[in-house]
């Protein structure tokens, strides 16, 4: 599996922001399936949505991606250590109405989910994120 290097405000590898829909179709090929403004791609597992103007305006990739950033792998660094991490580059927004599923990087425009929390009776459930999401400038920042 490819590896895919997060770069924030930028893309995941080579799927960047900020590019026509028909350069992705060159890059990934045709999508597994579409709607007016996002294409899926990997049964769901990358999805490109774009701006009215057709440009890409979030990158979002699911867990069976490999995604890495710095060094770290997204999908399989606990998200407690990799929260941690990130506190070193940025804040956190506070603004969040998922709170403990949802983290959001305002200054980097980028945001992770897991759907559940670790428990005392499913400590594994929830331990890692399941998926990244990467908005162009002002995609999140605007909100704050």
């Amino acid at each position: 599996m490819e590896k895919l290097e997060l770069r924030p405000l930028f893309g995941f590898g080579q799927i960047k922001l900020g590019v026509q829909r028909n350069d992705i179709h060159e890059l990934l090929g045709p999508p597994n399936d579409f709607n007016e403004n996002t294409d899926y791609y990997s049964n769901s597992s990358i999805q490109i949505h774009y701006s009215e103007n057709g440009l890409v305006e979030f990158i979002e990739l699911a867990s069976d991606q490999n995604v890495v950033w710095d060094g770290i792998s997204i999908f399989s660094t606990p998200v407690e250590e990799l929260v941690k991490e990130l506190s070193k580059k940025t804040k956190q927004s506070t603004n969040e109405s998922e709170l403990g599923y949802t983290f959001t990087y305002p200054e980097y425009e980028l945001c992770f989910w897991r759907p559940t929390q670790p428990d005392k009776e499913e400590p594994n459930e929830g331990k890692y994120f399941e998926s990244v999401g990467l908005g162009s400038k002002g995609y999140f920042s605007s909100g704050i």
